[in-house]
C-alpha cells in the first residue's frame, strides 16, 4: 500500500509538471506570435519608407534621383517635391523635401566627379580619339567635345560637355580644349581620390595619347 501511495503521488506530481509545462507552452506560443506580428510591422513600416537623407548627409540614391530629374528639365525648385509624390505613388514615405540650393549642389557634385571620371580614364586607357562640332542658337556659338577610348577593355565614349565659344575657328577650339583640359587637371589633382592613390593628371596626357581626330569641318582638324 505505501508503494501504490508512492507511485499515486509521483502521478499526480508528473500530472501536475504537465499542465504547467503545456501552459508555458501555450503562453511561449502567445509571445512568439506577438513578436513576428510586431516585427512584420515594424518591417512593413520600414518598407514604406525611402531613405533620402541618412547621417546628414542626402543618399546616393536620392543625390542620382535629383540629377536625372533635372536632365529631364524638372527645375530645381521642384526635384524635392517631385521625389517626394513619385514616393508616394510608389507607396514609399518620405518626410524630407531636397530644396533647391541643395539640388544645385547634388548637379555641381556630378560635374565634378564626370571631370574626375575623364581625367581617370584618360590616365588608364594607352589611346584615344577626339572629336568635336559646333552650332550656334540665339547669336550664341557652342561647341561639344567627346573622346573615344577602351575602357576596361570595352569601348567608350566620354564627353566634355557642351561649352559656349566666340566663334568656330580651329585656334578658339583647341584654346577651348586646353582650357578644358586644365579644369579637368585641376579637379582631379586637388581631389581626395588623386592623393590617396598618388595619381597626377596633365592635359598633355591627352596629347600624347591621341591618335585622331574628327569633325565636320576640315579646318577644324
Amino acid at each position: 500500500e505505501g508503494k501504490v501511495e508512492a507511485v499515486r503521488e509521483r502521478l499526480e506530481k508528473a500530472q501536475k509538471e504537465k499542465w504547467a509545462l503545456r501552459k508555458r507552452c501555450k503562453r511561449a506560443e502567445g509571445v512568439l506570435a506577438r513578436a513576428v506580428a510586431r516585427t512584420r510591422r515594424k518591417a512593413a513600416k520600414e518598407n514604406s519608407k525611402f531613405r533620402v537623407y541618412n547621417h546628414g548627409f542626402y543618399t546616393r540614391k536620392a543625390r542620382a534621383m535629383a540629377r536625372f530629374l533635372i536632365s529631364t528639365g524638372t527645375s530645381e525648385k521642384n526635384v524635392g517635391k517631385v521625389i517626394q509624390t513619385m514616393g508616394g505613388i510608389m507607396g514609399k514615405s518620405i518626410d524630407r523635401v531636397m530644396s533647391a540650393r541643395t539640388v544645385q549642389r547634388v548637379v555641381a557634385e556630378g560635374g565634378l566627379a564626370a571631370e574626375m571620371q575623364v581625367c581617370q580614364e584618360i590616365i588608364n586607357t594607352p589611346d584615344l580619339t577626339y572629336s568635336s562640332d559646333g552650332t550656334s542658337h540665339l547669336h550664341v556659338e557652342y561647341v561639344s567635345r567627346a573622346m573615344a577610348l577602351k575602357v576596361d577593355g570595352k569601348h567608350a565614349l566620354q564627353t566634355f560637355g557642351v561649352n559656349s565659344t566666340t566663334d568656330k575657328s580651329a585656334k578658339t577650339q583647341f584654346d577651348g580644349l586646353r582650357n578644358r583640359l586644365g579644369q579637368f587637371s585641376e579637379t582631379w589633382n586637388n581631389s581626395p581620390l588623386a592623393k590617396r592613390t598618388g595619381q597626377v593628371f596633365h592635359p598633355e596626357f591627352f596629347i600624347t595619347k591621341l591618335r585622331g581626330t574628327s569633325g565636320n569641318h576640315a579646318k577644324d582638324n
